[in-house]
């Protein structure tokens, strides 16, 4: 079942692009997908974040438990390229063994890379 997180928060984030609440230089581009409707492709996505100068966030929005495993996947897939990932939504923000191997995870990819996953 869809969520309305990704609706939300791309309502809000074209807001804040719209009034530049980061400032005036900053400007807000937004390419929203839901693999409800259609498959991530992360090297499009990759090749996009490079060709707009290297500055990107991938937010991985409203993450259920069944949707947890593949986020991670995608995750981890964005972080290799060395992109910035976040991850939330329910399956996230709860105290679980998942949760726990992904904070594992992080620490281990940083030790192996000198970069912190979590940035």
């Amino acid at each position: 079942m869809p969520s309305n997180t990704l609706a939300t928060l791309y309502g809000l984030a074209t807001d804040c692009g719209e009034r530049n609440v980061l400032g005036p230089d900053v400007e807000i581009r937004l390419s929203e997908l839901d693999e409800t409707n259609k498959r991530v492709r992360v090297g499009k996505y990759v090749r996009r974040i490079r060709r707009d100068g290297d500055s990107g966030l991938v937010a991985l929005v409203g993450v259920q438990s069944n949707q947890f495993p593949r986020a991670m996947e995608l995750a981890r897939q964005f972080r290799t390229h060395g992109l910035q990932v976040c991850l939330g939504g329910f399956h996230v923000s709860a105290d679980n063994p998942q949760i726990l191997r992904f904070r594992r995870f992080r620490r281990v990819f940083k030790a192996n890379t000198g970069d912190d996953a979590s940035s």
